[in-house]
């Protein structure tokens, strides 16, 4: 599992349960940081190399395609891709939660694809009593 089963169940415990998402992928050689919970969202850093993808689980109304500039149909879930100077961003929507991968990693180091399927793979994850 990318993220350790005893943090999954810290952000299951601490969190609420409408934002308790996980990635179950972000791409070879990307290891667990941390995570956070700032303003209700979850918010984990996954690094390789000096470099961050960060995953973030938030509330979200609204049409989830806005500011997109392309979209990418993964196993059966479409992603939403945008890209700034600065930053990239792969997102989908599921339930009134926004699953976002962003990072600052330039295209030709981790592909579009890549972020992409990052988002596309969160999971929610439950307590476990």
């Amino acid at each position: 599992m990318l993220v350790p089963p005893p943090t999954q169940q810290e952000i299951a415990t601490q969190v609420p349960p409408l934002v308790a998402y996980v990635p179950a992928q972000v791409g070879t050689g990307w290891k667990y940081l941390a995570w956070v919970s700032p303003h209700g969202e979850v918010q984990i850093v996954f690094a390789k190399g000096g470099q961050q993808v960060i995953f973030i689980a938030s509330r979200y109304r609204g049409d989830c395609s806005i500011g997109m500039r392309k979209s990418f149909a993964i196993a059966g879930v479409t992603v939403y891709y945008t890209r700034t100077a600065a930053e990239r961003r792969a997102w989908r929507c599921v339930n009134g939660v926004r699953l976002m991968a962003a990072t600052s990693v330039p295209s030709d180091r981790f592909a579009d694809v890549s972020l992409a399927r990052t988002a596309a793979s969160a999971y929610r994850v439950q307590r476990i009593p």
